[in-house]
């Protein structure tokens, strides 16, 4: 049977999960419109892609509620085709392919890349299931649809060695790989010429940068060759592993210019034993020399990190210490998660594992404790002056004359630190201007700025 063609036709990406599933949209999205379809709304998409995430247990379940839901639009709405995609078509293939029978195709992370000659054999009438091994190199010089916001995520790597063994990570998403300098820096080029003004690179391990592909971390070399793209103006790093974040690293981010004072360590824990127990190296006082020689080297750096309660084994005397080193550590923001029993994990398997209603116990003490610090920091920037990125713009309803802002400074990261809302009277402004911008008061994460113009 010949199949039909699929130009012209209407689809959506739904998006799940973290940042590094947002550039996958972006190459599905670009995938087709190279081949003819366009985007719409959802309730006018004849094709419904839903790209998962499948790392943790909250993560998997908010994947196929949107499964779900997407599945009722295709039983009552305009949609003649729905596929899953992402992390968890990847892990669970057969799975979701036998339990959802609403789903048109399963499509894992091995063979999205066509997913467009899928979508033509599902439209004549063929259900699909494809997963398989991942490639041992990252797939390059994909087309991606740039949105139009002022900042955009660069994937500099996929996958991970570590072995962390709570992790389903390099189950999902194999080994990692680096792409090449080159494909990075003309993707970079390609973002800007949208009028991207920052570029926020991200990967399992970002530190980790070119040990696979040139046998040495290489990612104070990209951060430098990026810094010299004229219309670039903000670079910021998240998921820089602890291990893999070395001090020529900290001199590059504190002597160029244009990477912001924003460092995101993924920690998870500070006692020793339940460390090691992740299979992660490190312990609090290591931890407490590594931040205060980032402090040491950028002074008025905003650290990240995230951490792991409830972990198997976690005593009440390991999560007060866990407790005290938050305290310590003087973070700008945490994000914390319960721990998950992933299946086929180390970790799924060990003894002692943590009663639901202690480890909830612990991340309501933690919370607390976060959001408490959190304030305190904040409240120590009000009268600092700040540069601001624009990220979108309104006019007064009662005032034609006065414009409202909203933005984020160098030491906001997109989507989970919050932002900074400010107004100016007269004062002509676009998405993606870089302003200063003095911090007047706190809104929980938020700051309300008076600009200097």
């Amino acid at each position: 049977m010949t199949a039909k063609p699929i130009n012209d036709l209407s689809f959506r990406v739904l998006t799940l999960g973290c940042a590094k599933n947002e550039v996958e949209t972006e190459f599905i999205e670009g995938s087709l419109k190279s081949e003819g379809l366009r985007i719409a709304d959802l309730e006018d998409a004849q094709i419904i892609i839903v790209n998962t995430c499948g790392f943790i247990e909250a993560a998997k379940e908010e994947s196929i509620e949107a499964i779900f839901e997407a599945a009722k639009n295709k039983k009552e709405g305009s949609c003649n085709a729905l596929i899953v995609t992402g992390c968890l078509a990847q892990r669970y293939p057969e799975a979701l392919f036998e339990e959802i029978p609403e789903v048109d195709g399963i499509i894992g992370l091995s063979h999205v890349e066509n997913l467009s000659s899928y979508i033509k054999e599902i439209l004549n009438g063929k259900r699909i299931c494809k997963a398989g091994s991942l490639s041992s190199h990252y797939k390059e010089n994909r087309v991606r649809n740039v949105t139009e916001k002022p900042y955009a995520y660069l994937q500099i790597a996929d996958g991970c060695d570590n072995s962390c063994t709570y992790c389903a990570i390099p189950m999902i998403r194999g080994r990692y790989r680096s792409r090449s300098l080159d494909s990075l820096l003309a993707e970079a080029g390609t973002l800007l010429a949208e009028g991207v003004k920052e570029i926020v690179l991200i990967g399992q391990d970002t530190a980790c940068y070119g040990i696979d592909l040139y046998g040495e971390r290489k990612l104070s070399s990209l951060i430098c060759e990026l810094g010299k793209l004229d219309e670039l103006r903000w670079i910021r790093l998240l998921y820089c592993q602890p291990q893999n974040f070395s001090d020529r690293l900290m001199g590059v981010i504190a002597d160029n210019p244009k990477v912001c004072h924003y460092v995101d360590i993924p920690l998870q824990h500070a006692s020793k034993k339940i460390l090691g127990k992740m299979g992660r190296k490190g312990d609090r006082t290591e931890y407490l020399k590594l931040i205060g020689r980032i402090r040491k080297k950028i002074p008025d750096v905003a650290i990240r990190t995230s951490l792991i309660l409830g972990f198997p084994g976690e005593s009440d005397e390991d999560f007060e210490e866990l407790m005290l080193f938050v305290e310590e550590a003087g973070f700008d923001y945490i994000g914390l998660f319960e721990y998950s029993a992933e299946e086929n994990t180390v970790a799924c398997n060990l003894p002692n594992h943590v009663p639901k209603e202690v480890v909830r116990e612990r991340f309501a003490a933690m919370s607390d404790l976060r959001d408490a610090a959190a304030q305190q920091k904040r409240q120590s920037y009000l009268g600092r002056k700040s540069k601001m990125l624009v990220e979108s713009i309104s006019r007064q309803k009662s005032d034609s004359k006065v414009t409202d802002c909203r933005g984020r400074t160098p030491f906001q990261a997109p989507e989970i630190d919050g932002e900074i809302r400010a107004k100016t009277v007269g004062t002509k402004l676009s998405v993606g201007d870089i302003v200063d911008v003095e911090l007047k008061t706190i809104d929980d994460y938020d700051f309300e700025g008076e600009l200097e113009c």
